[in-house]
């Protein structure tokens, strides 16, 4: 009995010390970040999805601008289920994943303009500033092979008007031409870039003109592509690729943040700070400034209105001409920074235009005391 009970213990005892020679689990996979990457979740599971759609059927997913990119399902053909391409054929082909992808026009027809269609999507998280990230999708192009299609990040979901190139700068994008091949439908494409902004919204589509996009051929003029599974994952601990001009990598999350504004959109022009009772810039102005600065020479093509507004303390006469100065105070800086004075208008409204109605509360009056300014053209 002593002989088994010491076997017992010295049995369980080296079942308590580490494997040898087992080999260590393996880290799981980095999270996919896109919400409903493979278009599979619907946002009205009551309806039944035709064989084209919109693309908001797609939980989580929509068209940015005008266009109309679409949400396109399997059905079932003898022991499978196939998408049927809906462009002026009935060749089917299988969904790289699940039964759903998107489609969208990536080049305009040469007798029709840059017409595109974008889809738009959202992050489970916003990005973290600094970190590496991987941009994949899958593709399947219509008839003949392109290029271009790429991910622009944005702060917020936006709608533009109209159906024409969307003015963003993808951060990563399908640099080569990815060709039509029916016996290989489906071609994966992946890239890197760096997050600059932390934003959790997104734009994929081709945001090159014709005359910058490449393409198989031209024999069919029409340039269609299907999307699946899109990834966007954090790199791990992996170094960071130096980048040739980070600059300017980095100015394109900003230019995004403008171009994505419509005309005739007023932005407030936070923690801009005035002397007491004075149109004088104190320091404490100058990130704010300098960003709005920023925000001028990237897009080189915007005019702006610059509208100071102030509280009710006070006479009513002296706030409309101190909220006047303070826009001019606003605009003399940028000029001085070679702002072309031309692309500026001031207005003051002093008191008149109170965004809380009840002045009566230090709070209330800070928040009426405000610039801001006003989108007038692109």
């Amino acid at each position: 009995m002593r002989i088994l009970c010491s076997l017992l213990t010295l049995f369980c005892f080296v079942n308590l010390l580490p494997a040898q020679g087992v080999k260590p689990q393996p880290k799981p996979k980095a999270k996919n970040l896109v919400v409903n990457p493979g278009f599979e979740l619907r946002a009205d599971s009551t309806k039944d999805l035709e064989l084209s759609n919109p693309i908001n059927r797609a939980l989580g997913w929509n068209n940015p601008n005008d266009g109309d990119a679409k949400l396109y399902t399997s059905v079932k053909k003898g022991t499978g289920e196939m998408v049927y391409d809906p462009n002026g054929s009935s060749w089917e082909f299988k969904a790289r994943g699940g039964k759903n992808v998107a489609g969208m026009n990536v080049r305009g027809k040469r007798d029709a303009g840059e017409k595109r269609e974008y889809i738009q999507g959202t992050l489970r998280e916003p990005l973290t500033v600094g970190k590496k990230y991987y941009f994949g999708f899958w593709v399947h192009y219509h008839c003949e092979g392109a290029n271009n299609i790429g991910i622009a990040f944005l702060p917020e979901k936006i709608t533009l008007d109209g159906s024409g190139l969307v003015p963003l700068k993808p951060v990563s994008y399908q640099a080569n031409v990815t060709n039509y091949d029916k016996a290989v439908t489906w071609a994966s494409v992946r890239d890197s870039f760096v997050a600059y902004k932390p934003y959790q919204s997104f734009i994929i589509g081709n945001f090159s003109p014709d005359s910058l996009t490449k393409v198989q051929s031209n024999k069919y003029n029409h340039y269609f592509a299907y999307i699946d599974d899109i990834v966007v994952v954090e790199a791990g601990n992996q170094a960071v690729a130096p980048t040739a001009n980070v600059e300017k990598e980095k100015e394109k999350w900003t230019y995004n943040e403008i171009a994505s504004k419509k005309v005739n959109t007023t932005i407030l022009l936070d923690n801009i700070y005035f002397k007491y009772a004075s149109a004088q810039l104190l320091p404490e102005s100058d990130p704010a400034l300098e960003n709005l600065l920023s925000q001028m020479r990237l897009a080189s093509t915007f005019r702006i209105l610059i509208k100071g507004h102030t509280s009710e303390e006070g006479d009513k006469d002296y706030n409309q001409k101190l909220s006047e100065n303070r826009a001019k105070a606003i605009k003399e800086y940028l000029v001085r920074n070679k702002i072309d004075a031309a692309r500026i208008q001031t207005a003051g409204f002093g008191e008149t235009m109170p965004v809380v109605a009840d002045d009566d509360s230090e709070e209330n009056r800070k928040k009426n005391r405000r610039v801001e300014f006003e989108i007038l053209e692109k």
